[in-house]
């Protein structure tokens, strides 16, 4: 597999109980039995360094979130993800390992530690590594048996693409990145502007607000496609073109296909295309020439959500039939319930509060003292 993107580290700096790097003119702390290795990418709220645990020998990913107070809606995202990735506890997902215990109380900065993986998707279908059909059909198993876990625990992901599965020399995969993740109800009305448009679903790009773990399936057959393509199967330029390119695809939708749809000027949109006929799988993915795949793809790329499998459905399909244990499947012990997710104008001290309870729970000597809003 191909390696992460890789930055010059300098020499530490001594401060206290803390070595302090220089990257890309940043601070970039860790405590002393840390030693960071290399840059490796950056991201929407900072960036990640691999480090290596001195005292376990561990290697490990280091995620810098920057001044998680500056604007409170994205800090309560960064907590809503620490909390997210600490309920959820499955092999297919990146999990926390540690969350790095502050200096003080007027901390600004979050660092999240997370198992190192080698690589990820994106940068193994633009190398020149060369995959088969066991490769196919154990990555996308993978992806499936994290997603069913995720969504038993009503969670949605809502960005699933290449670059958030980490994948190592041994083909393993993990789902990362659940900056956007959050749990559901059928009564939630969500944003639409979610997931990176080439793997985003009809349902989204006609803004409907309330939406299912359908939207999850559909990128994942995307993601699919675009490993046997080894190029995205909707580069969509804007929303509008992207859902032409699906309808181009996939035919134009039936009045059934779009019975679930509640705003008006989209549904008119959609009746004012011209009648197209579907292409057939092989079409748009060449390689996929047997009936049993192509069924599988097409059970994901369905326009109406509610005519898409769960993940639970796929895992059973034909397609992974040599790979599908039900007993080693497993679903979440409970539903991920968030008590700040009502929250609508969450204030800095009771998002600070919220971070300091998740710093007590990795480090229990500091719940021994009082907490004191700084």
């Amino acid at each position: 597999m191909s390696k992460p993107k890789t930055g010059e580290i300098g020499k530490p700096a001594i401060d206290g109980d803390r070595k302090v790097y220089r990257i890309h003119g940043n601070p970039f702390e860790v405590p002393l039995h840390f030693n960071v290795t290399k840059y490796i990418n950056h991201g929407a709220y900072g960036f990640v360094c691999a480090a290596e645990n001195t005292q376990t020998g561990q290697k490990v990913a280091i995620k810098k979130c920057q001044d998680v107070f500056r604007e409170c809606e994205d800090g309560k995202r960064v907590l809503r993800e620490i909390c997210l990735l600490s309920f959820l506890q499955h092999e297919n997902l990146l999990t926390i390992t540690d969350l790095l215990p502050p200096r003080d109380k007027n901390f600004r900065d979050v660092y999240i530690v997370t198992p190192l993986m080698d690589t990820d998707m994106n940068n193994v279908l633009r190398s020149r590594q060369q995959l088969d059909a066991n490769h196919y059909q154990y990555f996308i198993y993978q992806v499936l048996r994290g997603l069913k876990y995720v969504h038993s625990a009503q969670v949605l992901h809502r960005d699933l693409k290449p670059a958030n599965l980490l994948t190592n020399i041994s083909c393993d995969l993990r789902i990362c990145d659940f900056g956007l993740a959050r749990g559901f109800n059928n009564d939630d009305l969500m944003t639409e502007y979610v997931v990176t448009r080439w793997y985003r679903p009809p349902e989204l790009l006609l803004m409907c607000q309330q939406y299912t773990p359908a939207i999850d399936i559909w990128s994942t057959g995307c993601i699919f496609a675009e490993m046997m393509n080894r190029k995205p199967l909707f580069p969509g330029k804007d929303y509008l073109h992207q859902l032409g390119i699906i309808c181009d695809a996939l035919g134009k939708p039936t009045e059934d296909d779009i019975a679930w749809l509640k705003n008006k000027e989209a549904e008119k949109y959609l009746q004012r295309l011209q009648n197209t006929t579907p292409k057939p799988i092989n079409v748009l993915v060449p390689k996929m020439q047997d009936a049993i795949s192509q069924d599988f793809l097409g059970k994901m790329l369905v326009f109406n959500p509610s005519k898409r499998s769960s993940a639970a459905q796929l895992l059973e399909h034909k397609y992974l039939q040599h790979l599908h244990d039900p007993s080693d499947e497993p679903t979440a012990p409970e539903i991920f319930k968030w008590e700040y997710e009502d929250s609508q104008q969450i204030k800095e001290t009771e998002l600070r509060r919220g971070f300091w309870k998740e710093f007590c729970r990795f480090h229990p000597k500091l719940a021994q003292a009082p907490y004191q809003q700084p």
